[in-house]
């Protein structure tokens, strides 16, 4: 996220350092100028801010979030601006020791204390620093509800450099972030990006902060072009802190300090060491690296950290990065990973990346009940080989001798390392993915795309079933028969846990955005229904979709169409008060969809815990 204790640092402490303006008079400068008014956004420094204020425990508010992002693209386009969306792909290998820590620190200081505190029947004191969000589906809402340009970096492209390189490209008149690399990146002469701050956004009248590069550079005493060995020196997301901490000791010649202490000295160090600004030779890094780190060792990362802040030819041509490379030549399956039909994460696995999961609001100290990680691991496996079965080399005809990288989280030292997790190998009625992907609605090609999709939810799942489920219903069958049957010996649910869940599906399709958003969001909830909702909304069940061709329309697997969090706490509690008679609360109109659907994912009440 940038440079750590900078944000502040120019609100507290630098002359200038920000600016309040309008993001609407910003674009109708850049209109007058003859340019379009682009406004790339920065998805991720986006969510928090946008879900500010909604349900962190109960497992979310999909529509509440949803209807937040509609206001503001329906203001953005009244104002004439074209939003365009930049979304972080898989985590690059230069980030995956931050994403590590951060992930820890997630659990350390949100997730454990949650559970603690509801533990005790207390509602947790929650600090919006190290927050899991829910599963917003954010990427796909603005896809598929709002029609909106979203672009998702590859595994080999910085975010932010993305940001950068589109903003270049499209001629944009700001990036709205909340990134304090953004301070630091050397733009094109002429190209006059502003930089402005999403966490000030108000949403509505879209007034924020502009912050200015020209008024940190002065502040400092220092060149914009030495920005970029400032952050290196300072810390950012390629030279972490704590590589540093004995430089800056050595600095402020004392062992506690603030980051703003550090970032006083830094200017005047870099002005008595008479250090060139821009991209530096190796005779000086090798010197610096002695100087800074006491050897020669850490030249490479200095000099890497500093290139980072300059866009070159190939992140313009390709501002989303190019894709790992193939350990194939085989033309046809690199066409077939790279037309991209079914996004990023897909396109991710396919081409070598690694399938990423963070920390979510499951305790993961208690084995009662299963982790996300390891319910979803045999769809996982099972959607892998139907992915990668045409692969070369990775099928010897009997097994794979491939495997794909995972980074998911189960738990404190659970990502320490890689896993390679092993893929199962797929049905023989598997035509190929090009004729699964293919606009094509032959009625054995559609059976097939039922056939594989259950197969991978769960083998013994009919198909049948499925295909003859409204669309609509087909989300909480699948996960619900997934809790119920994935581990053969051990049911996640009891029976009016599983009523539940069908009951809060029905109710969404009937209650209004008002009584949604009326609905008490104070009540402690039960330990227990925290960890069943985070396990409810956690799937895979739309990336299995996609797989296959996609034989559900998005739109039915959306997070606001499928779960709401205080919706679904509310008649978790109600049922469990009444000792789990859940038959209290469900209306006759109910009861028969209700039985009707139990049974298909219970196999008719034998598979209950």
């Amino acid at each position: 996220m940038g440079v750590r204790g900078l944000q502040s640092y120019m609100e507290l402490k630098v002359p200038g350092g920000f600016t309040r303006v309008n993001v609407t008079t910003l674009a109708a400068q850049a209109r007058e100028s003859g340019k379009e008014p682009v406004l790339v956004i920065d998805v991720m420094s986006c969510v928090r801010p946008m879900y500010a204020g909604l349900d962190l425990i109960n497992g979310g508010e999909g529509r509440a979030s949803a209807a937040r992002w509609g206001s503001f693209i329906s203001t953005l386009r009244l104002a004439g601006i074209r939003p365009v969306f930049i979304v972080d792909g898989a985590c690059t290998k230069t980030k995956r020791t931050t994403w590590i820590s951060r992930r820890y620190s997630s659990v350390n200081s949100f997730v454990y204390p949650i559970f603690d505190s509801l533990n005790k029947g207390q509602f947790p004191n929650i600090t919006f620093s190290n927050i899991c969000l829910p599963n917003l589906m954010t990427t796909s809402i603005l896809k598929v509800v709002f029609g909106c340009e979203v672009y998702t970096t590859s595994p080999t492209q910085e975010g932010d450099t993305a940001c950068v390189a589109f903003a270049v490209n499209l001629g944009a008149f700001a990036i709205l972030s909340q990134d304090s690399d953004f301070l630091i990146y050397q733009y094109p002469k002429l190209s006059d990006i502003h930089y402005i701050s999403v966490s000030h956004l108000n949403f509505s009248t879209l007034d924020t902060y502009e912050y200015s590069q020209t008024a940190l550079a002065h502040h400092l005493g220092i060149h914009l072009s030495h920005l970029p060995l400032f952050s290196t020196l300072k810390g950012n997301d390629t030279v972490a802190c704590d590589q540093l901490l004995t430089f800056h000791k050595w600095l402020l010649g004392r062992d506690s300090f603030h980051h703003h202490n550090v970032i006083d000295v830094l200017g005047r160090f870099i002005e008595k060491s008479k250090l060139s600004g821009g991209k530096l030779e190796d005779n000086i890094l090798s010197a610096l690296s002695c100087e800074v780190f006491g050897d020669k060792s850490g030249a490479d990362v200095l000099d890497k950290s500093i290139r980072s802040y300059y866009i070159t030819v190939e992140d313009k041509n390709i501002p989303l990065g190019r894709p790992p490379p193939h350990q194939t030549t085989n033309d046809n399956w690199n066409n077939l990973v790279n037309s991209k039909p079914y996004g990023e994460r897909i396109f991710t696995i396919m081409s070598g990346g690694p399938y990423d999961f963070p920390a979510v609001l499951e305790d993961y100290r208690n084995s009662e009940i299963p982790h996300v990680v390891e319910l979803m691991k045999g769809l996982r496996q099972r959607m892998y080989g139907i992915l990668l079965l045409e692969k070369p080399g990775a099928f010897d005809g009997c097994e794979f001798i491939d495997s794909v990288e995972e980074w998911c989280m189960a738990g404190l030292g659970s990502i320490d390392n890689v896993t390679y997790q092993t893929i199962c190998v797929p049905p023989m009625c598997h035509p190929g993915l090009g004729k699964l992907w293919e606009a094509n609605n032959d009625p054995d090609i559609c059976a097939t795309r039922w056939h594989l999709f259950s197969y991978a939810i769960n083998p013994t799942l009919d198909a049948n079933i499925l295909r003859n489920l409204p669309p609509d219903r087909v989300y909480p069958v699948c996960q619900l028969f997934v809790l119920q049957h994935e581990f053969p010996l051990r049911p996640v649910l009891y029976d009016w846990e599983v009523c539940t869940f069908l009951l809060l599906h029905i109710r969404l399709q009937t209650i209004t955005d008002d009584e949604l958003f009326a609905l008490p969001g104070d009540q402690v909830p039960h330990p227990r229904g925290v960890h069943l909702a985070t396990l409810y909304t956690r799937s895979v069940i739309d990336l299995i979709s996609k797989t296959v061709g996609g034989v559900i329309p998005e739109n039915y697997l959306l997070s606001l169409n499928v779960f709401d969090g205080k919706l679904f706490q509310f008649l978790y509690s109600s049922a469990k008060r009444q000792g789990g008679l859940v038959g209290g609360i469900i209306k006759e109109s109910e009861k028969n969809e209700i039985d009707r659907l139990f049974n298909v994912v219970t196999s008719n009440g034998a598979r209950i815990k």
